[in-house]
This record gives C-alpha cells, sequence and structure tokens, in this order.
C-alpha cells in the first residue's frame, strides 16, 4: 500500500488547466490535470490532494 499526499500551486500560465506527474516510489507515475473550474474561489490556488492505493497496478488513469 502506498500514500502520497500533495499540495499543488496553480499556476493556469494562461491555460484553463495545470498539469502534475508525480513519479510513484514502487515506480510508475500518476499524472494529474486540474481544470481552473474545480476551484470553488478562483482567488484560491492551492489544492491538497491525498491518493492511496493497495498497489501500483491498481492506479488507473482518472479522468
Amino acid at each position: 500500500m502506498g500514500k502520497i499526499e500533495l499540495t499543488l500551486r496553480m499556476y493556469f500560465a494562461g491555460l484553463g488547466y495545470d498539469c502534475y506527474s508525480v513519479k510513484l516510489p514502487e515506480g510508475g507515475m500518476i499524472n494529474i490535470r486540474i481544470s481552473k473550474n474545480v476551484l470553488k474561489e478562483p482567488k484560491h490556488k492551492e489544492l491538497r490532494v491525498t491518493i492511496e492505493w493497495e498497489n501500483p497496478a491498481d492506479v488507473g488513469v482518472i479522468e
């Protein structure tokens, strides 16, 4: 089992979304794409994310 806790700072660099890649300790990678409209308040530019998994093979793409 693994767990990663992230604090993502949003920049949006002229796009409607930000992309992040997280390398897993056991191997593999998680790609995160966050749309600008998921933030409740536009001034709030920080998002805390916790990702937990049983087996790295169980982690798939979540849209």
